[in-house]
This record gives structure tokens, sequence and C-alpha cells, in this order.
């Protein structure tokens, strides 16, 4: 008898430890859902500000004179918001629309949204060491690369529709990336794709010879899902888009475009 209801109690205590667990594991759930709801309402609300619908962005044509001169007012309202922000990133046929900011502690905009709030989802980010108006100089002599991070959402959101750049016909059908600065818009050309280790020296925002930016153009063409065959010189500015990836531990997906035109000049 005695047995028996030790035996009945430890099954007792298994169950509250059970249900425990079970009530654990339903908040984080849900509280998991509540942040993706909160930082989707402010996704959402800055998108209202700059009022851009990506769907209806093909190409760079888009963007005739009536379009940037609403760009214009709506960028300085975005200013007045955050002092960060430097521009306004649509990469073509994918859900990326959104303000890009820059600070000088890049782990800031991990964690915190484009109102300075804390966020799951964060608000895509430049390379603090980043020169911003040198990688946007048509006329530069040295070449720079303007790398912009951004989470790989479970949900969608920030980078992790650029995933879709690793299905060929999706890398085919969609070539440019935009990027509205003062007034102006930046239009990139998508040249390759790669999977690289967190380690691998691809955060690099100046080449300063010849060398230096061949060397780090072929080391990531080795590692390339595709590559378009167009040329890519020293002298080019370019533009690399940054998220985690899940092919092995600590791995980043990157897109990488050269800087063609600048409509807006």
């Amino acid at each position: 008898m005695k047995y028996d209801k030790g035996i009945n109690k430890i099954k007792h205590i298994i169950s509250c430890i059970l249900v425990i667990i079970i009530i654990f594991c339903l908040y984080k759930i849900i509280y998991k859902q509540y942040e993706y709801h909160i930082a989707n309402e402010q996704t959402q609300k800055i998108q209202h500000v700059m009022n851009l619908n990506s769907e209806n962005i093909k190409e760079p044509s888009f963007f005739n004179k009536l379009e940037i001169s609403k760009i214009i007012i709506n960028a300085n309202k975005l200013k007045d918001i955050n002092s960060d922000y430097q521009g306004w990133l649509i990469v073509n046929g994918t859900n990326v629309n959104y303000p890009v900011v820059q600070t000088n502690n890049d782990n800031y905009y991990l964690h915190n949204s484009f109102y300075k709030e804390k966020s799951i989802e964060g608000n895509p980010f430049i390379y603090d060491k980043t020169n911003v108006n040198e990688c946007l100089n048509l006329s530069s002599t040295d070449s720079n690369n303007m790398i912009i991070f951004g989470h790989n959402m479970r949900n969608g959101t920030m980078f992790e529709s650029i995933s879709n750049f690793k299905d060929t016909k999706f890398f085919d059908d969609h070539k440019y990336i935009e990027f509205i600065r003062n007034g102006k818009v930046y239009v990139y050309e998508i040249f390759g794709d790669a999977v690289v280790h967190a380690n691998y020296p691809y955060i690099v925002s100046t080449f300063n010879s010849d060398d230096s930016f061949y060397g780090y153009i072929a080391g990531i063409k080795q590692q390339a899902y595709f590559w378009r065959d167009i040329p890519v010189k020293y002298g080019d500015n370019i533009l690399t888009l940054s998220t985690c990836s899940y092919e092995f531990n600590n791995a980043r997906f990157i897109v990488l475009a050269k800087l063609i035109k600048v409509i807006g000049e």
C-alpha cells in the first residue's frame, strides 16, 4: 500500500511538471506571436509614411518625376522620426521595402525598430564603417561596398524573402535593387549571390586597389549560388545584402549588386 502511494505521488509530481512545461511552452509560442504582431504593426506604420507599394515596382522606370517628388516629401518625414535614417531599400520581386539606418553600434538595430523601440525584427542597417556618400558616387575612382544587414524572419519579413534568389528562375527574372536617398533613386543590378560563413571576410566596405577588389569578387564567386554574366570592374560601387542562412552553422546568405545609374539627378 505504501509502495502504491509512493508511485502515485511520483506520478502526480511528474504530471505537474509536464503541465508546467506545457504551459511554459504555450506562453513562449503566444509571446513570440505577440512580438511578431507588434513588429509587423511598426513595419506597416513606417511603410505607410513612405507610401511605396513594392508590388508596383517591377523595373527602375517606375520612378518618374511625380514619384520622386512624393519620395522627397515622405523621406523628410522619416528623417524627423529617426535621425539615423539613411535611405529606403527596395528589392524587386521580394517583400524588402524598408527604411535603412546607420549608427555607430551595429548591434542596436538587431533588436530595435525604426522607432527605436524593442523589436524582434529589428531594422535593416548599414555596416557602421561604411561611407554612404562614397558608396553612391558613380564617379568614384575606388570601389566601395555598401553592406546592409537584415534579419531572416520566419514570418517572411525583413530579409527573409531575399532567399528567393537561391532559385534559378527567380534569380534570372529579378535583376534590380533600388536605394532611395536625398530625392535620388540609386539603381543596382544584381550580379551574384552566395552562402558564406559568418567569419568569411565578406564585410569589406572599401577597396583601395584593384587586387583587393578582384580578389574579393573572386572569393565570393567561388561560393556562389548563381552569377550573372555582367562586367564588374574596379571602380564600380557595389551593394551587399546580408542575412542569416541555415545550410550550416553561422551561414550567411548574401546578394551582390553593382550601382549602374542614378535617377533624379
